[in-house]
C-alpha cells in the first residue's frame, strides 16, 4: 500500500484563512512517516498566500502543494444557486487528478485529528463516496423535492456532507462523474441548494460509505457542547469565522489557532 496521502482544496481569496488554517492542520496532524501531496484548485488565491502555503509546506519533508487551473470551461452552462463558482470546481477532480483516490476537505474545516487511517481503511471500499453523515439534512428530498423527484429519490434515506469527503476517483473516472454532475447542475442547478454536495448525494445515493462524524463535526455542535472536546475535524458549516465575528467557542478557537500559526485574518 502506498505511504502517500492525497489531500484537495478548491478555495478563493475570500477563502484564505480558513484554507491555510486548515492545511497547517493537516501538515501538523499527519504522521510524518506518511508522504502528503496537496492539490489546491486555485480559483482566485493572491500570489503572497500561494508563497505562504509554499513556505509552510517546505518546513516539513513530508508534504508537497501543487496549484491546478481552474477548468472553469467546464462549468460554463451550470446554473448556480447562492455559491461561488468555486464550490462547485471540485467536482471536477477526478479529471484534474490522476491518482486513484483522494480526501478533500472544505476550507472552513479545522484539522485536529490523523485522518490517514481512516484514509487507508476506505481507500479500498468499492464506493464512490466515504463521508459522514449531514447533522441538518438526512435525504435528498430535505434539501430539494424537484432534485428528488428528478432522480426517483423522494423515499430514499441517507445524506453526507460533502465538506470532507474521501473520493474513489478510479470509479468516479469510470462513470465519467464530471460530466454527469456538469450536465446535472445545468439542467436542476438552480435547485441545487448546496452546490457540488447537492450534485454528488443526488447522483451518488446509495454508493457511498459512512464514516465517524468525528472527521467532520459542525461548529454548532462543539458550541452546544458542556465540555471542549475537540473532534477530529471542526466544520464551519454555518459561518466562516473570518468573514464574520461570533462570540462562540468555535470562533475563538479559530481565532487563536491563526494567530499562533500567524495566518493573517481577512478584515
Amino acid at each position: 500500500m502506498s505511504t502517500q496521502i492525497n489531500i484537495a482544496f478548491c478555495a478563493n481569496e475570500r477563502y484564505s484563512p480558513g484554507l491555510e488554517t486548515s492545511i497547517s492542520g493537516v501538515i501538523a496532524s499527519i504522521d510524518s512517516a506518511r508522504n502528503c501531496k496537496i492539490w489546491i484548485i486555485d480559483a482566485g488565491l493572491h500570489e503572497a498566500t500561494r508563497s505562504r502555503l509554499l513556505a509552510r509546506a517546505a518546513k516539513v519533508s513530508n508534504t508537497e502543494i501543487a496549484f491546478i487551473e481552474p477548468p472553469l470551461e467546464r462549468f460554463s452552462e451550470v446554473k448556480t444557486s447562492n455559491y461561488h463558482i468555486s464550490s462547485y470546481l471540485r467536482l471536477a477532480l477526478p479529471e484534474l487528478v490522476q491518482e486513484s483516490e483522494l480526501i478533500y476537505f472544505d476550507s472552513d474545516t479545522l484539522v485536529f485529528g490523523d485522518i490517514s487511517g481512516t484514509y487507508d481503511t476506505h481507500r479500498s471500499q468499492s464506493s464512490a463516496v466515504s463521508a459522514s453523515a449531514d447533522w441538518e439534512t438526512h435525504r435528498l428530498a430535505q434539501e430539494s423535492e424537484v432534485l428528488a423527484e428528478a432522480c426517483g429519490l423522494m423515499k430514499s434515506q441517507g445524506y453526507f456532507n460533502a465538506g470532507v469527503v474521501l473520493l474513489n476517483l478510479d470509479l468516479l473516472r469510470e462513470t465519467d462523474f464530471t460530466t454527469r454532475a456538469c450536465e446535472f447542475l445545468s439542467n436542476l442547478g438552480e435547485h441545487a441548494r448546496f452546490a457540488d454536495q447537492s450534485a454528488l448525494n443526488a447522483l451518488l445515493a446509495g454508493q457511498w460509505t459512512e464514516i465517524s462524524p468525528f472527521w467532520n463535526t459542525p461548529a454548532w455542535a462543539f458550541d452546544d457542547q458542556k465540555d471542549n472536546h475537540l473532534p477530529g475535524i471542526l466544520h464551519f458549516t454555518n459561518s466562516a469565522p473570518w468573514l464574520s465575528r461570533r462570540y462562540c467557542p468555535s470562533q475563538a478557537l479559530f481565532e487563536r489557532i491563526a494567530n499562533e500559526r500567524g495566518i493573517p485574518l481577512l478584515k
